[in-house]
C-alpha cells in the first residue's frame, strides 16, 4: 500500500490470497493481511469506522488482538495501521497519543521491515499537526517528538541515500518551517518540493496527503483561500483516484465552501478557453 497501488486492486489481492493462507494454515501472515485488508476497507468506506480497525474483515478488533496476544509482531502492526488511519482521517490527537505510546517499538520488533518508513511517516504527520494546533503547554512536547522523526528521515536521506522517503523529508521540512511565522517562504518551497517528489515517485496517496496539508497551510497560515482551494481540490481528486472514497468525501464536505468556488472557476476558465478558440 505504501507504493500507491489502487486500493481496489489491493483489496482484491487480499481477498484472493487470504483464502490460500487459510487453506495452507499460514496463520501469522493471514493475520497481517487481515489487518491490512481492514485498513483498506476503512479507507474505501466499506467499513462504518475510520480509525477503528473493525468492520467487514475484522469483526471485533479486541477479540482479534486477544487471539494474537502472544504475537507482538501482529499486535505492533495493528498499531501501525491505526496510526496511519489517524493521520489520514485527521484524528491527530489519537494518532499522536498512539505514536508517543509505542515510539519505535515497531522497529524494535520488526528490524529492517520496509513498513518502518510508513510508520514513521504516519507518526510524524500527527505530531506536526498537534505541534501546530496544540496549546502552549503541550506544543513543546509534540514539537520535540516531531523533530526527532524529522531527524530520522534526514538520516535515511542524507546518510543512507534512501530515495523512497525524499518526499517524506521534504514534507516534514515544510511542516517544521510552518511552525514559525517568519519561515513561511521556506515552508512553501518545501511543500512544493514534496509535491514534486511524491508525484515523480508515483505515490498518489502521499501526494493527496501533501496537497491537503499544503492547502490547509495556505488557508490557515497565509489566508490564501484561492490557492488553498486548488490544492484541497487536488487532494480530493487524488484520494478518489487511489480509492480512498471515505476520505475524499470527508474532505469534500469539510471544505465544500472552498471547493465549490474552485470548481466554478475551473468551469469559467474552460468556457473562456472555448470562446477564444
Amino acid at each position: 500500500m505504501e507504493s500507491g497501488r489502487p486500493l481496489e486492486l489491493l483489496e482484491g489481492e487480499c481477498s484472493t490470497y487470504s483464502k490460500q493462507m487459510k487453506e495452507f494454515q499460514r496463520g501469522k501472515i493471514l493475520a497481517f493481511t487481515q489487518v491490512l485488508w481492514q485498513t483498506i476497507h476503512n479507507l474505501m468506506g466499506k467499513s462504518p469506522n475510520t480509525t477503528l480497525l473493525q468492520g467487514g474483515v475484522i469483526n471485533n478488533i479486541d477479540e482479534f488482538c486477544t487471539n494474537h496476544k502472544d504475537d507482538l509482531v501482529v499486535l505492533s502492526y495493528v498499531k501501525v495501521c491505526q496510526s496511519y488511519l489517524c493521520a489520514v482521517f485527521r484524528e491527530d490527537v489519537l494518532g499522536a497519543d498512539i505514536a508517543i505510546e509505542k515510539g519505535d517499538s515497531f522497529k524494535t520488533i520488526n528490524p529492517a521491515n520496509p513498513t518502518l518508513l510508513w510508520d514513521m511517516f504516519a507518526r510524524g504527520l500527527c505530531m506536526f499537526a498537534m505541534a501546530r494546533t496544540s496549546k502552549k503547554e503541550r506544543k513543546k512536547n509534540y514539537q520535540k517528538h516531531a523533530k526527532k522523526i524529522l531527524k530520522k528521515f534526514e538520516h535515511f536521506v542524507v546518510k543512507k541515500g534512501n530515495p523512497n522517503c525524499l518526499h517524506y523529508k521534504a514534507l516534514f521540512d515544510a511542516e517544521h518551517a510552518a511552525l514559525q511565522k517568519d519561515r513561511t517562504d521556506e515552508a512553501t518551497k518545501s511543500y512544493h518540493l514534496a509535491l514534486t517528489l511524491s508525484a515523480r515517485g508515483g505515490y498518489v496517496q502521499d501526494s493527496a496527503i501533501i496537497n491537503e496539508r499544503y492547502g490547509e497551510f495556505l488557508l490557515h497560515c497565509l489566508d490564501n483561500n484561492e490557492e488553498a482551494s486548488f490544492y484541497l481540490q487536488e487532494s480530493v481528486k487524488l484520494y478518489s483516484e487511489w480509492g480512498a472514497l471515505r476520505k475524499s468525501n470527508i474532505l469534500r464536505k469539510k471544505y465544500r465552501h472552498l471547493l465549490c468556488k474552485c470548481e466554478s472557476i475551473c468551469v469559467c476558465e474552460m468556457e473562456q478557453g472555448l470562446l477564444i478558440k
